[in-house]
């Protein structure tokens, strides 16, 4: 046989032994199929593709997370709601007491707990609420603030409740988790009872709940570090001084928060305090953040911006003499020396004990402003030579007409700054912060 003859023949036979083992058996029908389903999905009506597409984006937007479930049938949910109400009458019958039977809140809540996550599936706020608040009830550990701060989150979209149910569930899971010894979410649940209180739109309090909204703001600060150990305790506008003054030293700082975000939460609640305007809360905050802080070795920048904050604040109500003791205060820490916020504080600082309109000026076109928070940056801008921070009119204006206001006003400095060579967008920053 010829060599090349035999070579071919092989080539062939596995060229054919290959495509019987490996290739589709009906490609051809497959590639129809899949042609088929691709035209079906096309061929849907616009209305009803953009239908789907809306709904779940509605409910991504409200859990915060990604939703590929669609919504339940009209029959699903009726048997869904059935199976809920045979729970719940479960959990009323575990209730009722016998002859030979007692009272049995544990079983009692876990049918009650069932039937609200039902009704939560079901997309019913006002049952799923009262069933939280049902299931709170019959325990009184950790589980039952876990409920309770369900139940405050349904609270302001259920018609009839609104905040100060809200506010109040909130109290009693921080109530529960503080008993546990939890002084972290009792200090989180505190602070989502104040700021319930604070419309979005304006970021001012609800006319009617400002002493409220202060109140419960003011008691989350004092969750997070304890009255006898903030430095600016005396700040406060209506927290006093309570038991905890009876503490001593050692007994108040095992009470502190050292949760990684203690700080950052505190710092927010000192932005929020600012914008409506709360200065002595926001220097109460401020003190509370700048001690944790300063427990931290790590978190250097956030300690750096929380002592340029206390000045600002100081400085904003007048008081240049405390604001030139917190800054010699500050001198003390070392590595503050080397960093661009001391030098912007004490700019600030000499500026207005000298009464120089020209050098504050200069100084609140500073490139490290561009750090800092939009609200603390307005309050440096609003800082005078003599007398308090000027006050913003809000009573004719709306939101949006402040906003545009800042961004012009953001929009001027930056130019400024960049005609005068201090634009600090390529500064690297001195220390680093890890938190």
């Amino acid at each position: 046989l010829n060599p090349e003859t035999m070579s071919s023949n092989y080539k062939n036979n596995l060229d054919s032994t290959r495509a019987a083992l490996f290739a589709p058996s009906n490609p051809s029908g497959k590639q129809q199929a899949t042609k088929a389903k691709s035209a079906t999905v096309r061929s849907a009506p616009a209305a009803v593709r953009d239908q789907a597409t809306t709904s779940s984006a509605v409910r991504t937007q409200r859990s915060g997370k990604s939703n590929f479930r669609t919504s339940l049938s009209p029959e699903q949910k009726v048997a869904k709601m059935n199976e809920a109400e045979g729970f719940r009458k479960q959990a009323k019958k575990a209730m009722s007491s016998g002859l030979f039977s007692s009272p049995d809140p544990v079983s009692a809540s876990t049918y009650y707990k069932k039937a609200a996550d039902l009704y939560k599936v079901c997309q019913e706020p006002k049952l799923e609420m009262l069933l939280r608040i049902s299931t709170a009830e019959l325990i009184n550990d950790r589980l039952a603030a876990v409920e309770y701060k369900r139940a405050a989150d349904l609270a302001i979209e259920v018609e009839g409740y609104g905040v100060e149910k809200a506010a109040h569930y909130n109290l009693n899971a921080a109530q529960l988790f503080l008993e546990s010894g939890d002084n972290a979410k009792a200090a989180e649940a505190t602070t989502k009872a104040g700021l319930v209180y604070i419309d979005p739109t304006t970021n001012n309090a609800l006319t009617g709940y400002e002493t409220e909204c202060v109140t419960n703001l003011e008691k989350a600060v004092n969750l997070y570090v304890p009255f006898c150990l903030n430095p600016r305790a005396s700040s406060a506008s209506i927290l006093e001084a309570g038991d905890d003054d009876a503490l001593n030293q050692d007994a108040a700082e095992h009470l502190v928060v050292t949760s990684a975000y203690g700080g950052k939460n505190l710092t927010q609640i000192m932005f929020h305090f600012i914008l409506m305007g709360e200065m002595g809360s926001a220097l109460y905050a401020a003190g509370a953040a700048t001690f944790l802080y300063e427990k931290d070795s790590i978190s250097t920048i956030s300690l750096h911006r929380s002592y340029l904050a206390e000045t600002v604040l100081l400085l904003a109500q007048g008081d240049a003499v405390a604001a030139n003791e917190a800054m010699m205060r500050h001198f003390q820490k070392t590595s503050y020396l080397r960093s661009r916020e001391c030098e912007l504080e004490e700019n600030l600082v000499r500026a207005i004990q000298s009464c120089d309109e020209e050098a504050l000026t200069k100084a609140q076109m500073s490139p490290v402003l561009n750090n800092l928070e939009r609200c603390l940056i307005d309050l440096v801008l609003r800082l005078r030579v003599i007398g308090t921070a000027k006050k913003i009119e809000r009573d004719n204006r709306d939101h949006e007409e402040d906003e545009a206001d800042a961004e012009a006003t953001f929009q001027e400095m930056g130019d400024l700054m960049a005609e005068m060579g201090l634009d600090g967008d390529n500064d690297d920053e001195d220390d680093f912060d890890l938190t």
